[in-house]
């Protein structure tokens, strides 16, 4: 059982779950295609959805209800990856009791090297008919840019939680004083160097004081918003995919922008049902 979210978290499995059965009832005319699920933070297959003290009934996860999808039809085989031992072997078992006959495998390990082991066997010409389906789902900045890269021209349509104000933006302090270990990260999320990041987040700003000009950082008050933009034109440039959804604001029950929910594909259909989806 996982303890993460609130109404947000359900909000965005809805979201995810309606796009799903848009995919899967257009791919059903196209019987030819071998569809492949990949979730790259599983967990354990139940979430405890308890926020700010507030408690609300147990959730299924996304991989039990697309394990439970079997119309218009199922996907043809299901790779879920979760780097906490503990989740991954109830989801593994929990798949193995509910869902005997589905060829699922639970990976105990980091998302980043399994997606680049996803975009190498995709790119294989024997699987060729192969289209994919993605969600990528991290509880803070675990997504490595460099493995991001790596789905470049495949044909998967891919979720990404992107934690705009419950990561990147708390990263970002007002002052500009970034520790070492904390640029690193923003460094490995974003793909960026950090005098891009300082130039694109900061302002300077020079005031008179009793001791002359004085410069200060001066973090841009619409940094979360910034992030969100930033992610999807980075993409975008890096040529990744083609098209961005987009971005939905997730936010918890105080109105804090946690996450920016967005998805990439190279299918301008697609992305004209992503960005349709009404909750």
């Amino acid at each position: 059982m996982n303890e993460f979210g609130g109404k947000w978290t359900e909000e965005k499995i809805e979201v995810f779950i309606k796009y799903a059965q848009a995919y899967l009832t257009v791919m059903k005319e196209r019987p030819y295609y071998k569809l492949l699920y990949f979730d790259g933070f599983a967990g354990s297959g139940i979430i405890d959805p308890t926020e700010d003290g507030d408690p609300y009934e147990l959730i299924q996860g996304v991989a039990t209800r697309i394990l439970n999808i079997n119309e218009p039809r199922p996907f043809d085989q299901y790779y879920f990856v979760e780097k906490n031992r503990l989740n991954a072997n109830k989801l593994s078992t929990l798949i193995k009791q509910k869902y005997p006959v589905k060829k699922a495998w639970v990976a105990n390990e980091d998302c980043n090297s399994k997606l680049i082991s996803l975009a190498v066997y995709m790119r294989e010409p024997r699987n060729k008919n192969i289209r994919a389906l993605a969600f990528i789902d991290p509880y803070g900045m675990q997504l490595s840019w460099n493995s991001l890269l790596s789905l470049q021209a495949i044909p998967i349509d891919t979720w990404i939680l992107v934690p705009t104000g419950i990561g990147v933006g708390r990263l970002l302090r007002n002052d500009g004083q970034i520790e070492p270990s904390w640029m690193s990260r923003l460094k490995d999320f974003l793909g960026m160097e950090e005098p891009d990041i300082m130039d694109y987040f900061y302002q300077r700003k020079t005031t008179q004081t009793l001791f002359g000009a004085e410069e200060k950082l001066m973090k841009n008050p619409q940094a979360n918003e910034r992030i969100a933009s930033l992610y999807t034109k980075r993409i975008l440039d890096a040529g990744i995919f083609k098209f961005v959804s987009k971005p939905r604001v997730l936010k918890n029950s105080i109105g804090m922008t946690m996450y920016h929910f967005i998805m990439c594909t190279n299918n301008a259909t697609a992305l004209r049902i992503a960005d349709t989806i009404k909750t």
